[in-house]
């Protein structure tokens, strides 16, 4: 597998970083805490539902008392099929499609587990943050942006492979942490068992 990144450290290792195409999507992954009711036209998005119109949608949620209840909005870029999902309304851009894609929610019960333990204020607060962290996974998952790893040794075996880290930033995902190879500003690295460093190289993305 071509890596988009590669990354040599002072003592020879090589930090190889690829898309990771074999990550499930995340709402199927048995672990989410909140629901997405969406409707589009072309492609099936959020959680499996039964509802045809955003009126049924609306009218379900509207009927579960105590959930906290976010927006969904959506842009398509109709040519390159890039999605972004937001809980802002989005602008128009050449060549593409916005609006309001549905729902998101926390169940009653889940508030009420969270509402034990702090205020109403910092519930609500609690409730929204794990869907906007929820819809970013998803949104990352949506457009490829899921990564692994390959820590390469000094006579090219594999010290260590992972992989289902989300989102471009390698360092705020924990890819970095998990192979233990610390990245500086000047580019250079080192891995956690190495004293000095050396630089960086980016790689084209054949994508």
């Amino acid at each position: 597998m071509q890596p988009i990144k590669v990354i040599k450290t002072s003592g020879g290792k090589t930090l190889n970083i690829y898309r990771d195409s074999s990550t499930a999507n995340p709402r199927l992954s048995g672990d989410v805490q909140t629901r997405m009711l969406f409707l589009h036209e072309r492609h099936q998005l959020g959680d499996g539902h039964s509802f045809n119109t955003p009126q049924e949608v609306e009218d379900y949620v509207e009927g579960l008392e105590g959930a906290v209840v976010m927006p969904v909005f959506m842009l398509l870029n109709m040519a390159t099929g890039y999605i972004l999902l937001s809980d802002t309304p989005l602008n128009d851009e050449p060549g593409c499609t916005t609006g309001q894609l549905g729902l998101m929610y926390v169940d009653p019960e889940l508030v009420e587990e969270i509402r034990f333990s702090s205020d109403d204020r910092e519930t609500s607060n609690l409730c929204f943050s794990l869907m906007e962290e929820e819809l970013e996974a998803y949104n990352e998952w949506l457009n490829d942006e899921v990564y692994g790893y390959e820590l390469i040794d000094t006579d090219g075996s594999i010290m260590q492979q992972e992989t289902g880290f989300f989102g471009s930033d390698h360092s705020q995902s924990g890819l970095l942490d998990d192979a233990q190879v610390d990245v500086y500003n000047d580019g250079t690295a080192e891995h956690v068992s190495e004293s000095c460093v050396s630089e960086t190289e980016e790689v084209a993305d054949e994508a």
